[in-house]
């Protein structure tokens, strides 16, 4: 009588979940690299505006501090700055605008410290994406190496213990032998 051909399931579930986790990682972290840079893309862009608006913000705000300045020694006269005349409400206007400015300034800084944030948090984002991504690819090759080995070359990583105890381990190399 022939000895019927033992199938090893759990050598199969293994090789085939390692297997379909490995591609399910792969397609995980593209989806995910695409969606982080996308945001990447739109927080550098933002951020990028956001200086160049504070850049001119601080240009335009030393411009009108060196008028207000040169007119701080004048009272109640018209001013004359780069050959331009400056009338004592339109000195006022300026002061208004300077602290005006200012704050604008100031909401530019927590901007542009909110994007620095927001990039500190993608750098999170890849970290962990990352690590993770790399323990699962890890468990993966594993769990498929090990199943395809024991399933298509017999050996018994997978023991059923239903048919007894452990004995003759090595069994399948002594049988290719003789």
């Amino acid at each position: 009588m022939k000895k019927k051909p033992v199938v090893d399931i759990w050598s199969m579930v293994s090789a085939l979940m390692g297997t379909g986790l490995i591609i399910g990682i792969i397609l995980f972290v593209g989806y995910q690299l695409q969606r982080i840079e996308a945001q990447a893309d739109r927080v550098y862009e933002s951020g990028v505006m956001v200086k160049l608006e504070l850049d001119g913000l601080k240009t335009e705000l030393l411009a009108l501090e060196s008028v207000v300045r040169a007119a701080s020694g004048v009272s109640d006269e018209s001013v004359e700055v780069a050959g331009i005349e400056y009338t004592p409400d339109e000195i006022e206007h300026l002061q208004k605008e300077v602290q005006n400015y200012r704050d604008m300034i100031m909401v530019k800084r927590d901007t542009l410290a909110s994007v620095d944030l927001s990039k500190r948090s993608l750098m999170m984002d890849l970290q962990i994406m990352f690590w993770s991504s790399l323990f699962f690819l890890l468990v993966g090759v594993i769990a498929a190496v090990l199943g395809y080995l024991s399933w298509f070359h017999k050996l018994r990583i997978f023991r059923d213990r239903r048919q007894g105890p452990r004995v003759n381990d090595l069994e399948v190399f002594k049988e290719k032998g003789t």
